[in-house]
């Protein structure tokens, strides 16, 4: 006799149900933990704000990039001859 997915075991529980309330626990077991060791620990934050902070700069270090293959595109446009396409 074989057992469909989902038929009670001897606890009462499916078995369907017993390992979403195992992985729901773990994962409210890793939160805590976060949130244990962020209460914690000082040095943790202050790399959490740098890190926030370093994100607010990275557009401005993208434009930067940008501006720079720009100015260099256009560097090279004006040493390399133009829009010579006879290489083909």
């Amino acid at each position: 006799m074989t057992r469909s997915r989902g038929t009670s075991t001897t606890t009462g529980q499916s078995s369907e149900d017993s390992s979403w309330v195992s992985i729901a626990f773990f994962c409210l077991f890793r939160v805590m933990r976060l949130v244990k060791m962020l209460s914690k620990g000082e040095g943790i934050r202050t790399h959490l704000w740098t890190f926030v902070k370093s994100l607010q700069a990275l557009p401005y270090v993208a434009l930067l990039i940008a501006m720079i293959f720009f100015i260099y595109a256009v560097i090279d446009m004006q040493v390399g001859g133009g829009g010579n396409t006879d290489f083909v």
